[in-house]
């Protein structure tokens, strides 16, 4: 899964093995291993493979298919509002009056 999408993203932002390396340090064998699925990089190269492409680490290794995940929970809410019905954002807006009502005083 990791290479078919390492080497998808290099594609997509039409970066090379050579100017991978040069920019992160990473040998161009090591990433020759990982476009050809012989090895999957380390905990660091992961981290720092998400921080070059500007992507998660979870998205590198296909556990999702969003490359950035929410900054914040308020940022994960929003987004998840925004193609609901009026109903449901009327349900959502009465659950949350709920759970505040809730709140110890």
């Amino acid at each position: 899964m990791f290479k078919d999408i390492f080497v998808k993203i290099l594609q997509e932002q039409n970066i090379t093995a050579y100017k991978l390396s040069k920019d992160t340090g990473i040998t161009q064998g090591m990433i020759s291993y990982w476009k050809n699925g012989e090895r999957i990089p380390s905990a660091e190269n992961l981290v720092m493979l998400a921080d070059y492409f500007g992507c998660s680490v979870d998205y590198l290794l296909g556990r999702t298919d969003e490359k950035t995940p929410p900054a914040t929970q308020q940022e994960a809410l929003e987004s998840s509002l925004h193609d609901l019905t009026v109903e449901e954002l009327q349900d959502v807006l009465n659950y949350v009056r709920y759970v505040k009502s809730k709140r110890k005083s």
